[in-house]
């Protein structure tokens, strides 16, 4: 069975395969001109032959799938940041594109657990365990990262994602659910939140 992915770089993979969705712009003809300048014509010719190149890798590798979801999951990646991300999986043939935040505490931590589920709970968040793993405390000396294995090394700590559906949802309805989930999650984004990228 044929699985495909699109992470929150656009980058799209066929069974872990990247296969799309990473375009060398050299490969495509764009002028380093264009690519450089600042002006808004020539970014809206940049972006239009980058999404026509991506559309034809996913054309050539999924001859299967409308290219109109993949282009609709890659709009709705404009509103990735190091805290919201859309990424987009298959199931059975169809797309699911989902809106995540991320989360770390100790595992047994229990007031945290007992905040991060309350917020999931009311925000109607599905939860998806990310990893489970020893935690390793990291400082900095002479500007190199060197091991600290002070009181929190070892213990255990779990990742977690707040998930939400967003494959039927407007550009409009996902800017309202990220602004009522950062509302609702600006007490616990401060001590256990991830940023990513």
């Amino acid at each position: 069975m044929k699985s495909i992915t699109i992470n929150s770089l656009g980058e799209i993979f066929l069974n872990k395969n990247l296969v799309g969705g990473s375009v060398n712009l050299n490969t495509i003809g764009i002028p380093v001109k264009v690519i450089t300048s600042s002006k808004k014509e020539d970014r809206a010719k940049m972006d239009k032959a980058v999404l026509e190149a991506i559309e034809k890798q996913v054309d050539d590798a999924f001859p299967w799938i409308d290219a109109f979801m993949v282009k609709s999951v890659l709009e709705k990646q404009s509103i990735n940041n190091s805290r919201f991300r859309v990424y987009a999986v298959t199931k059975e043939r169809r797309f699911i594109t989902i809106l995540v935040t991320e989360f770390v505490a100790f595992s047994d931590d229990s007031p945290a657990w007992t905040k991060i589920f309350k917020a999931s709970r009311d925000l109607c968040a599905r939860i998806e365990v990310m990893s489970e793993d020893k935690h390793l405390d990291k400082h900095k000396r002479d500007g190199e990262k060197h091991w600290n294995y002070g009181s929190n090394h070892g213990r255990m700590e779990k990742q977690i994602e707040f998930v939400w559906d967003v494959t039927s949802l407007t550009m409009r309805q996902i800017n309202a659910l990220v602004d009522r989930a950062r509302k609702g999650t600006e007490e616990i984004w401060k001590a256990y939140g991830v940023d990513v990228m």
